[in-house]
């Protein structure tokens, strides 16, 4: 009588058994118990590798200028053979680099010194097989960019079981250019949204009259001097430090302060305007130059109440951080919000206009004010003590 067991297991035990059936290394990983035998043969990972680069144009000093370089320049995508092991992500990296020289001479050296100096920014785009991983089918558009993503895969990849798993992988450089002009979009629709919710407002205020001539529209009202408003309310008259105009007061030195006249607010609300990297509405423009109390006025503002003291930084020392959504979002990940509070937490930060990591070490930015936002403790706790290990991880890549 024919024995359908043998079969399967004749099966199971070809080393190219037909489509449908397992390996016997594949079978053992997968559906046997125990540790595996010494003598399997390592996972291996296909990569069918493409890269879009960038490459600096030299000459021009006053805007930066890219050549592209691609893999359809050379001979197209090309297969990287890795194995499928626990990897530091540098580690991969790397010998992505490396195959991406032999395909195009100083094509590495392009990713290396991108990762090494953050720009252009690298994607790793990544996709599977719907059938054979659907969390990384096209659709889910998984990048692995930091070690948690990356980590992520691989792990995946492990617990496939298969000898060989195929995956596509696409380097694509961004070029600086697009997100400054995305930057510049995002300003004008800022400016608009600020101009029409101040003539909603003022219309509350002031109801217009049945003639159209009447009514309060947005194009009344100018964003910079919306911003000079917001900056005299925010930073209102003292008497102790100036007689005449509001004042800036310096964050640890009550004997500095910066005499808030109409045209250095007119210079800190243009630069609020442009949304200048490092400007807030607690921080001025670099460059502006404190005056000092003198001995007299300094006995009046250190024996009375302190005052309500301005929630800046010192406009001459503070650094200057460059908005990068992209690190903001891989921090998100690396300290492991949970995914169904991810969306909600990065709408909250974008709103507040945090574009980076480092504003969470500024001293202005208090756990009251991120309750305020609608942050709970516990995602305040995460954003606020993790930034200098995410750094140092950063400087590990």
């Amino acid at each position: 009588m024919y024995d359908s067991r043998f079969s399967i297991v004749w099966m199971v035990n070809r080393e190219n058994p037909p489509p449908g059936y397992f390996t016997s290394s594949e079978y053992q990983r997968i559906h046997l118990s125990g540790e595996p035998t010494k003598d399997l043969p390592p996972q291996i990972i296909v990569c069918n590798t493409g890269f879009k680069l960038l490459c600096p144009k030299n000459g021009n000093q006053c805007r930066a200028q890219w050549t592209p370089v691609n893999s359809s320049m050379a001979h197209g995508n090309f297969d990287v053979l890795i194995t499928a092991r626990p990897t530091p992500l540098a580690e991969f990296q790397e010998k992505i680099a490396s195959a991406c020289d032999e395909q195009f001479d100083n094509a590495g050296d392009l990713i290396r010194n991108a990762l090494k100096k953050g720009s252009p920014r690298i994607v790793w785009k990544l996709l599977m097989h719907a059938k054979v991983a659907p969390e990384f089918a096209k659709s889910k558009n998984h990048t692995i960019n930091n070690a948690p993503s990356f980590d992520r895969w691989m792990d995946a990849i492990i617990k496939l079981g298969k000898d060989r798993t195929k995956v596509l992988l696409l380097i694509e450089m961004i070029n600086p250019e697009i997100n400054l002009k995305k930057s510049k979009a995002v300003v004008e629709v800022k400016n608009h949204i600020m101009t029409v919710e101040a003539a909603q407002q003022a219309s509350l205020t002031r109801p217009a009259l049945d003639h159209p001539a009447n009514v309060i529209t947005a194009d009344r009202f100018s964003p910079i001097n919306i911003q000079m408003n917001l900056i005299y309310s925010t930073h209102p008259p003292n008497s102790k430090y100036h007689k005449k105009f509001p004042v800036f007061i310096h964050a640890t030195d009550l004997n500095q302060f910066i005499p808030l006249t109409t045209a250095i607010v007119q210079q800190w609300a243009t630069d609020l305007v442009n949304v200048v990297a490092g400007i807030s509405i607690y921080s001025p423009p670099r460059g502006l130059k404190y005056e000092v109390l003198s001995l007299k006025r300094r006995k009046l503002v250190h024996t009375s109440e302190p005052c309500e003291q301005s929630q800046s930084v010192d406009s001459a020392d503070s650094e200057v951080i460059t908005p990068d959504p992209q690190v903001l979002l891989d921090y998100i990940e690396f300290i492991k919000i949970r995914p169904s509070k991810r969306d909600k937490v990065l709408a909250i930060l974008n709103e507040k206009d945090i574009t980076h990591p480092k504003f969470f070490k500024s001293k202005q930015i208090t756990n009251k004010k991120m309750l305020q936002w609608g942050l709970s403790n516990g995602i305040i706790y995460q954003l606020k003590e993790n930034v200098s290990k995410f750094e140092k991880h950063l400087a590990l890549q």
